[in-house]
């Protein structure tokens, strides 16, 4: 197999995550939002800053993040 390595700023690198949530909590948080809104997006909530952000407890393990869903 071959790969590609891309590098990428901390800025952008922080914004190509599937959460929007995560990504609304780094930068451009205005921008991120609205486009989650008008776009539909649903966040799965996986990750802990999503669940920080909510106010849920945070998945310990990959058992206890699957019963949560």
């Amino acid at each position: 197999a071959t790969a590609e390595v891309i590098v990428l700023g901390i800025t952008r690198a922080s914004l190509q995550t599937e959460s929007f949530l995560s990504a609304a909590s780094f930068q451009e948080t205005t921008s991120v939002l609205s486009d989650a809104a008008i776009s539909g997006k649903v966040d799965k909530l996986i990750g802990l800053k999503e669940n920080v952000i909510i106010g849920r407890l945070i998945p310990t393990s990959p058992e206890r993040a699957q019963v949560e869903r």
